[in-house]
Parts: C-alpha cells; sequence; structure tokens
C-alpha cells in the first residue's frame, strides 16, 4: 500500500495588500516606494511582524535577487493588535529592463504561515528617447574639438618666439 502524502494548509492571519502603485511602466534607475498594508485577522496580537518586496522576472521565468534593487530588507512592523492594520512603505530602484511581477509579502515568527499580496505588474524598458544621430556627433565632435584646442595650446607655447633681454638704456 503506496503512503499519500497530505499537507495541512491553514489561512494565515495576516493579509497585505499593495496600496500603490497598481502597476509600474518606467525605465532603469526609476526609484519607487510600495505602500503596502498589513492586516492582522485574529482576535489575538501577533509579535514581529515584517513585510517585504518580492519579485519574479517574467522574461526569465525566475526570481530577483533584491539586493541589486535596494530592497532586500524588510520592513519591521513589530506587534499587530487583534483586527489591527498598519501602511509601510518598501522602497526599490528598478535598475534591470524586462517584465516583472511585484508582491509584497508578510511573516510573522511567531507562525510558520506567509501570506503574500497579489502582484502588480512592472514593466522596465531601455530609454528609446535618445537620439542616436546627435549622440554620435557629440561623441566624435567633442573629442575632436578638445583634440585641435590641446594642439593649438601646445604649438603656440613651442614655436612662441623666445623673449630676448635687452639691456636698459640709459636716460
Amino acid at each position: 500500500m503506496a503512503a499519500q502524502a497530505t499537507s495541512v494548509q491553514s489561512a494565515s492571519p495576516l493579509s497585505v495588500e499593495i496600496v500603490s502603485p497598481n502597476l509600474i511602466d518606467g525605465v532603469p534607475g526609476l526609484e519607487q516606494k510600495i505602500q503596502a498594508r498589513i492586516m492582522n485577522s485574529s482576535d489575538h496580537s501577533i509579535q514581529d511582524v515584517m513585510g517585504y518586496i518580492t519579485m519574479a522576472n517574467l522574461t526569465r521565468h525566475m526570481t530577483v535577487n533584491l539586493e541589486d534593487y535596494n530592497a532586500d530588507k524588510p520592513v519591521t512592523i513589530g506587534k499587530l493588535e487583534p483586527r489591527e492594520s498598519k501602511v509601510i512603505d518598501l522602497p526599490i530602484r528598478l535598475v534591470y529592463t524586462g517584465r516583472y511581477h511585484l508582491y509584497v509579502t508578510v511573516v510573522s515568527s511567531e507562525m510558520p504561515n506567509i501570506a503574500s499580496s497579489i502582484a502588480i505588474p512592472v514593466t522596465i524598458t531601455s530609454n528609446s528617447k535618445l537620439d542616436i544621430r546627435a549622440v554620435t556627433i557629440v561623441s566624435v565632435v567633442v573629442p575632436s574639438v578638445l583634440l585641435l584646442v590641446s594642439a593649438g595650446a601646445f604649438m603656440i607655447t613651442k614655436w612662441r618666439p623666445k623673449s630676448k633681454a635687452y639691456p636698459a638704456k640709459e636716460i
């Protein structure tokens, strides 16, 4: 007789929802604050509550190392009383292009249950507003002008006539 694996899941008394923003669309370097409401739906207080950002890269099918995004530190909430909720701000700096799902997770050291919000979509695209022709012109013209100015200054100092010292005339 084969043993059947079972799991017992109980709903977490903690819940979390992202208050704002409801989506993020930007370019690399965008700094954003994620506002999340953490709630204790139980009839007892919960100690040592913390919330943190989790993000999945939809293009690469992997989770994201949030240390690169300055979002790897959880926000400590502390104690949540029965039916209490708190709003927290979680900073993130979006650095790489791609499509992501960002969600907030809440946990307490008192219980093994975790709760996560519904994900918000994040799209980070490269800055396509640059004019390639202008960038090329600047990258060629500026060094050329600097080279000409430097060469001119060198030539002036190299071939300037040497001043001759003449004895002073007596009057």
